[in-house]
């Protein structure tokens, strides 16, 4: 700002319209510098949307219930009503505790492993139970349900290599719901293998895809993979550093356990708790059982899930399924049901979030600004840092040079207060002195007014020398 004139930057026109030019420039280069702070603290999030060709691909978990639930002809056998829903009011009232537990009710109303899943294949082998783990847990509304979760991948993009299922079932009669569907099937959920089957209020955030497979009904899906990679936010944070976290898990973990809590026992549809290794009876009173249940209710279990503190996973794979064929099995195969699960293509479409403003993006937004609207060059730049530093380091010598003084001034303040009580000393030394030879004095005149003084006048008058 060498070319303003200070002093007549108010009387002349042309000063004082570079006056404000320069003032503007300053203030704005000012603010594009906060907002350039602003976008560092917390910086935007770009989106990046592209798709990559993988040589091997991984395949959904797959959870799988029957339909319907439970075997309604044993429930006497426990002290039970014959009834589809266990949220009905009362229903464990007239159980029968003295003989049975709940885990001996479920198992034996339900259906196990080998009486659901006739035969299963993944990636062309059948059975593969080396290359498969299965996980068994029990649902209040949909049973006792299995989730099969691939332990490899697959090399093959076709119907050969990916997942099979023949699964049992032992309906004579068919019968429709409401919605025109038999009631006789199977309930199927596609997840990745972090995700887990929860509660129908919350599976729009667990990422689940729903399939309903009739009995005695041939399906064939196609599957589509899409990935999604979110940053974690201070407004919308996420689990970036554990591959086995998700939200659902970690939500029905704070559920079961709260529950567990409340009732001081467990019982098998808090199965969380046993993976999570607490410790807690079995109840074995129908207060206790209605309790659960009455829990596991949408109100009172919102209200649960509103004390759990599950953030989303920052890595999320969805899978899209796609239904290619549908009909009616072969005589032969009649009442088992049949689905095929599979990839058609090696194509795997992603959406990444990144972090959309860097520190060399700051460095370019500073001096493009400061070259923009100031003209300030980096030979400039180190001109006005010149100037900065030379007038901080007078400024400080000035400082120190006027503390030097004052201590200086102070010292020989202090030298001539002891020089001034001297110099009294001396004039009362004086005073004495004086007032003694007037006393000296004194004492002479008295001696002129004495007779012999007076005798020796008169000789002299006499003598004529007087």
């Amino acid at each position: 700002m060498a070319f303003i004139k200070w002093r007549k930057c108010f009387s002349s026109p042309n000063q004082f319209l570079k006056l404000i030019i320069v003032i503007g420039c300053i203030c704005f280069s000012v603010y594009q510098v906060v907002k350039c702070v602003e976008k560092l603290i917390q910086p935007p999030i770009s989106t990046y949307y592209g798709f990559h060709l993988n040589d091997t691909i991984r395949y959904p978990s797959v959870t799988i219930c029957r339909s319907p639930s439970f075997n309604t002809a044993l429930f006497p056998k426990f002290g039970l009503r014959r009834i589809n829903d266990l949220m009905t009011y009362n229903a464990f009232r007239h159980f029968n505790f003295v003989n049975y537990t709940i885990k001996d009710f479920l198992e034996e109303t339900t259906w196990s492993f080998d009486e659901l899943i006739s035969s299963f294949a993944y990636n062309g082998l059948g059975n593969p139970y080396k290359n498969t783990s299965v996980v068994e847990f029990y649902s209040i509304t949909r049973g006792r349900c299995f989730t099969l979760t691939p332990r490899s991948t697959s090399e093959r993009f076709s119907i050969s290599g990916g997942w099979w299922f023949y699964l049992k079932h032992n309906f004579t009669i068919r019968s429709l719901d409401g919605y025109g569907m038999s009631t006789a099937g199977f309930h199927i959920h596609l997840h990745d293998d972090n995700e887990i089957m929860t509660s129908e209020t919350d599976q729009e955030n667990n990422f689940l895809e729903y399939i309903y497979l009739e009995a005695a009904e041939d399906m064939r899906l196609t599957l589509k993979i899409q990935e999604f990679k979110k940053v974690s936010t201070t407004d919308l944070p996420c689990i970036d550093n554990d591959s086995r976290y998700s939200k659902s898990r970690c939500q029905e973990l704070c559920v079961h356990r709260q529950i567990a809590q409340s009732l001081n026992c467990t019982l098998p549809w808090l199965w969380m708790i046993r993976e999570n290794r607490t410790r807690f009876e079995q109840c074995s009173n129908s207060s206790s059982v209605h309790a659960l249940l009455a829990s596991f209710g949408e109100n009172n279990r919102k209200n649960l899930v509103k004390n759990c503190n599950c953030p989303m996973t920052c890595h999320v794979n969805i899978y899209t399924p796609s239904i290619i064929s549908r009909k009616e099995v072969e005589e032969r195969l009649y009442p088992y049901s049949f689905i095929a699960i599979y990839y058609t293509t090696n194509l795997v479409t992603y959406m990444h979030e990144t972090i959309g403003y860097s520190f060399n993006a700051f460095i370019a937004d500073i001096g493009g600004s400061l070259g923009f609207l100031l003209g300030l060059s980096v030979i400039g730049f180190i001109a006005v840092l010149e100037k900065t530093l030379r007038s901080l380091i007078k400024t400080y010598f000035n400082n120190k040079q006027k503390l030097a003084e004052e201590e200086q001034s102070q010292v020989e303040n202090g030298i001539n207060n002891q020089k001034i009580p001297n110099r009294n000393n001396k004039s009362q030394t004086n005073n004495t002195h004086s007032r003694r030879n007037n006393i000296d004095l004194y004492d002479n005149l008295r001696d002129f007014d004495s007779d012999d003084f007076k005798y020796y006048q008169k000789t002299l008058i006499v003598d004529g020398r007087y």
